[in-house]
């Protein structure tokens, strides 16, 4: 799989130092179309009576979308779920968020359900917060392949909101293969036709 290959094709030197580093990809999106995209799938979730969904659980969803078509290791993709707000953190988690619908990352957010002892991606949602990452993207603290940063609302040139998306790859992840899981990632996020995947 991607990450024995990847192991594989690492070695000592220089090689080395360059798999202690992270890969990060990052795009700054149209967050009026996110916006409009999850307003849509409020108002279709609202009939079964579950919680509001936000930006982050669209992007948890995007990222269990492409782990289910792509996934970096073998077996399920336990998600850490954070977001800050108002100058606290809420966290969260599923057990599979690539068999886990936009409906079920609400209610497990909302609930503040148990975070999985070993994620293999991890979310941090600053989209309602009053700061954002700058620099470069760290590595992830628990030991996550994939780490996602959704970043602070911000307006655009124009006045239309604007959000920046992080996306983290562990040295085991090849770099190409990243470069190809981010690239599915911002795909689905960018078309709202993909919103077929949400319910």
């Amino acid at each position: 799989d991607v990450l024995r290959a990847a192991a594989a094709g690492r070695t000592a030197g220089v090689a080395g130092v360059a798999a202690s580093r992270w890969a990060s990809f990052e795009r700054s999106l149209d967050a009026g179309a996110l916006q409009a995209a999850l307003a849509s799938a409020a108002r279709y979730l609202a009939r079964t009576g579950g919680a509001t969904p936000t930006l982050g659980d669209l992007v948890a969803r995007f990222l269990g979308a492409v782990w289910r078509t792509s996934p970096l290791a073998a077996g399920p993709a336990p998600l850490r779920y954070r977001s800050v707000a108002d100058g606290q953190v809420a966290e969260s988690g599923v057990a599979d968020v690539a068999a886990t619908g936009l409906s079920e990352l609400a209610t497990a957010r909302a609930a503040a359900a148990p975070t999985p002892a070993a994620p293999r991606l991890s979310l941090l949602d600053l989209s309602r917060s009053r700061v954002d990452l700058s620099g470069e993207l760290p590595g992830a603290d628990d030991g996550a392949l994939v780490q996602a940063v959704v970043g602070r609302l911000e307006a655009g040139a124009e006045g239309a909101p604007r959000l920046t998306l992080r996306l983290g790859f562990d040295p085991r992840v090849e770099l190409a293969a990243a470069a190809a899981w981010a690239d599915r990632v911002l795909a689905l996020a960018e078309d709202p036709a993909a919103l077929a995947l949400l319910y």
